[in-house]
């Protein structure tokens, strides 16, 4: 029995070799590991294909830099003697990798030679983009969104249970369906709308601008997602600071607080300043009455 009867594509996205960047990246963390998809970015290894070029990826970890120390403790065996072992399942796993991207080249060659040669099959516009619906695309829209979003709430400081979700958080439009000139854009629920570029070479639709579009960080929508207890932390840390800016600055630095605190500060200082000049005006009161 050989290795390649035990190579499956079916779980490669249709599009794996339109992805890049951070997309690239999820991918392969998804189907390999978190530790794989960090070797490839510390190396720029962005997509697919140049994957393929690269020869070994984990070639680099042989090597000494400040970027590399946190991987190598992950990937690796350090022995006594400062030799590095990178670990047999890493290694493994980007070669079951390679292997299964090439398969599902070899696959794709195929199905496209079968459709040049079918004559029933109109030269005029890509087969593959005819045969993909509209409720497939939007299937493969919301998919790789929400895969998009959940390996993304840690960095967003998002809460937990957080989701997007189509037709409450965004909307996917679709406008010339079926004809050339077919587009798609998605509405977020900020009200921004970003158009959503369509891969020559699979017929669907890339998230590329509408993800630039969140990670600008002022997106409204967005912004209600963030969880509290990171906001009272950055509260918490802000306040701190204020705090010790009061103790160590005259009252002209005062300005520098936000407008909220400085107000309450003032009014502060306004009871303090008045009490102890009713006290005195009261006592010389007094003394007059005695007299």
């Amino acid at each position: 029995m050989t290795a390649t009867t035990h190579i499956n594509t079916k779980t490669l996205p249709i599009n794996v070799f339109d992805l890049q960047h951070d997309d690239f990246y999820n991918f392969v963390e998804h189907q390999s590991g978190i530790v794989q998809a960090n070797i490839l970015k510390v190396q720029l290894i962005s997509d697919a294909t140049t994957f393929l070029e690269c020869n070994d990826p984990t070639e680099i970890l042989q090597h000494n830099g400040e970027k590399l120390i946190d991987l190598k403790h992950k990937a690796c065996v350090i022995t006594n003697g400062g030799a590095c072992i990178v670990l047999a399942g890493i290694v493994a796993s980007f070669k079951t990798l390679k292997k299964r991207l090439i398969k599902k080249i070899e696959e794709d060659n195929k199905r496209n030679k079968y459709i040049i040669t079918d004559p029933s099959t109109s030269i005029n516009a890509p087969a593959v983009n005819r045969a993909i619906s509209t409720d497939e695309q939007r299937n493969h829209i919301i998919t790789t969104i929400n895969n998009w979003f959940t390996s993304r709430r840690d960095e967003f400081h998002l809460e937990n249970d957080a989701t997007l979700e189509e037709n409450t958080h965004y909307q996917i439009q679709f406008k010339n369906i079926n004809k050339e000139n077919e587009s798609a854009a998605i509405i977020c629920g900020c009200g921004s709308r970003a158009a959503l570029i369509r891969s020559n070479n699979t017929g669907y639709y890339q998230m590329s601008n509408y993800y630039r579009h969140i990670e600008r960080g002022t997106c409204t929508m967005m912004l209600e997602k963030v969880d509290d207890a990171h906001d009272r932390e950055n509260v918490d840390e802000q306040n701190d600071d204020n705090n010790d800016n009061n103790t160590n600055s005259n009252n002209s630095d005062a300005a520098t607080q936000s407008p909220s605190i400085e107000r309450n500060h003032n009014k502060t200082s306004l009871q303090k300043r008045r009490a102890p000049a009713a006290t005195t005006t009261t006592s010389r009161r007094s003394k007059r009455r005695r007299v």
